[in-house]
């Protein structure tokens, strides 16, 4: 999953592949609080998994976002919805 979201995220906000590492969190990579409402879409529409704006804010890392997100990821044994 993480590849995943490395991926959208350099693709839909032009970051480099080498700032986008499994530590980073949204912030760190420039987007705002709108860029994670986007994000947030994506990552549903594309992905097939719901993480919240509010789970991907703040302190939370690309790493926590991927388990949350592949633990959610429609079609997943244990995902939530």
């Amino acid at each position: 999953m993480f590849d995943e979201l490395k991926k959208l995220i350099g693709e839909q906000f032009h970051v480099p592949a080498n700032l986008i590492v499994r530590s980073a969190t949204l912030e760190d990579l420039g987007l705002d609080s709108l860029d994670i409402v986007e994000f947030s879409m994506a990552v549903e529409e594309q992905l097939g998994a719901r993480v919240s704006e509010d789970e991907m804010s703040g302190e939370t890392d690309l790493d926590a976002i991927a388990r949350l997100a592949g633990g959610r990821r429609r079609g997943s044994q244990l995902g939530v919805g």
